[in-house]
């Protein structure tokens, strides 16, 4: 049996594809660059949280919080092979 996320469980921001994250901002109401400002954000600055993407408003960066998770996989155990050539890391999904 699969179990259902919570539903309080906010969204992951990383599920939106760029024409979403499109929509969204112009939902929004903010510039259409905004889009593209926080997909690179995402994706080639690998920001973990809202507080990071600094070329953002405040108010945004909080919207984006309140709307989105933006870590999907918390690590909790990282093993090294005896010729550290090798690691392995455990992750928690944020269900548990």
């Amino acid at each position: 049996m699969v179990e259902k996320e919570p539903p309080s469980l906010k969204p992951l921001i990383y599920d939106l594809d760029y024409t979403d994250l499109e929509n969204l901002v112009r939902d929004w109401q903010q510039p259409s660059f905004r889009a593209r400002q926080i997909w690179e954000g995402l994706y080639q600055t690998y920001w973990r949280n809202p507080e990071e993407f600094t070329n953002l408003p405040l108010s945004l960066r909080q919207r984006l919080a309140d709307s989105f998770r933006f870590i999907s996989l918390e690590p909790i155990q990282i093993l090294h092979s005896s010729d550290r050539e090798t690691i392995k890391t455990l992750f928690q999904l944020p269900d548990g």
